[in-house]
Formats: C-alpha cells, sequence, structure tokens
C-alpha cells in the first residue's frame, strides 16, 4: 500500500501521554452502561473502537452513563482503560453536571440542582433551586474529587464539559438574579464558579493524568 501522510493518522504528544493518532471517539456515544456503569457491553465497545484506531475514546459523564460520585464504580470504570490500552488507545471523561438543565434523571439520587435563578430552564423545562453560596461551593466542590478518582481508576485524563454544562451556565448576565450567590455585575464573579472548579483540581496532584476544559 502506498504511504499515505494524513494528518490524522500523525502521533500526538499531550504532556506525558503519547497517542498514535490523532482519532478520536466523542462521549456521545450509545446508551451502552448497565446500572449507570461502564460494565462488559460499554468496555467492549471502546475496545472495538480502540481496534479500528480511535486513539482517543471518552465515555461521559452524565446521564446513563458512568456515575462517578462514589468509589463503587471504579472497578468498572478501571476495566475500561485497561482494554483499549491493548489496542494502544488511550481513554479520558467528563466529570461534569448539567447543572440547571437537570431534570428528573436522578431519580431520586441527587439534590436539586443549585443555581443563580429559579426561572425554568426551556429546553429540558427544568426548575433549578435558587443556591446560596454554600450550595454553589459545594457543587464546585465535588468535581476536583471526581477528578481524583477518575486518575485512580486509571483514567489517562479529565476534562470539564464548559459549553451547556454547569461549569459555563454562570458566564451570562441573563443567567444571575441581582441577589443571587457571587453576583453577576462582572465577568469575574460570573466566571467564579468555574475557576474555583479549575483551583480545587490543580491543586491536586496530577501524575501525567492531563486535565483540561
Amino acid at each position: 500500500m502506498p504511504h499515505i501522510d494524513c494528518l490524522l493518522l500523525r502521533s500526538y504528544q499531550l504532556k506525558r501521554l503519547s497517542l498514535c493518532t490523532r482519532i478520536m471517539n466523542s462521549g456521545h456515544e450509545a446508551a451502552s452502561a448497565d446500572d449507570v456503569m461502564p460494565k462488559a457491553r460499554s468496555t467492549a465497545g471502546h475496545a472495538e473502537r480502540a481496534g479500528g484506531g480511535g486513539v482517543a475514546g471518552q465515555p461521559a459523564g452524565v446521564q446513563q452513563h458512568p456515575h462517578q460520585q462514589g468509589r463503587g464504580g471504579l472497578p468498572y470504570i478501571r476495566q475500561l482503560p485497561h482494554a483499549c490500552r491493548g489496542y494502544g488507545g488511550a481513554v479520558m471523561i467528563e466529570p461534569t453536571q448539567l447543572g440547571r438543565r437537570t431534570g428528573g434523571r436522578g431519580k431520586g439520587v441527587r439534590l436539586s440542582s443549585g443555581f443563580s435563578y429559579r426561572r425554568r430552564e426551556p429546553a429540558r423545562r427544568a426548575f433549578p433551586k435558587p443556591a446560596k453560596d454554600w450550595d454553589i461551593e459545594r457543587i464546585s466542590g465535588d468535581f476536583p474529587g471526581a477528578t481524583g478518582r477518575m486518575k485512580d481508576a486509571g483514567m489517562d485524563g479529565t476534562g470539564l464539559q464548559v459549553f451547556g454544562h454547569r461549569p459555563g451556565q454562570f458566564w451570562s448576565p441573563l443567567a444571575h438574579d441581582p441577589d443571587g450567590p457571587y453576583g453577576g455585575q462582572t465577568l469575574d464573579s460570573r466566571i467564579k464558579p468555574l475557576t474555583d472548579v479549575l483551583a480545587g483540581i490543580r491543586a491536586r496532584p496530577s501524575s501525567g493524568h492531563a486535565r483540561g476544559a
């Protein structure tokens, strides 16, 4: 076969993470998780895609996909990157929350999503809980913990889903009541929930675990 010099097939170095190609499977996969865990079916699907040349895979972190709040799912999550590395693949994951878009998906296992206003979210028709500053600090504090658990499970990296999910929902002045927590008067105050999350993640040792947003 003739040699094909394609950018997607070139290797890529992301800090300590070496990727043999630049082909990535996105986080919006088929609903292959069982009991919100990446059990055999989900792991097999990612491994097949890694075998087909998809060097970087990313299972989503919301809805029916891997539940990251506790350590009970770590044995399942640990199998996924191990299976993909057999093909030279790598796996990253999104520690995320839908924020004001959170509806009835939690089925009783989640608190109401705290946000900076009480207006109904138009697309999913969910009502966020008017948050106090400690509400936002509590939720922001969950992200570094989830990132650490994914690192312990062997994930090669974590990436925050900012656009459309909670980390980026505070940026607009329209997303704040005048007396809401953090205020909405300045850009610095509006992005503080995100910068708090990033500061918490950066405070933890990475040891080659790629992190981004």
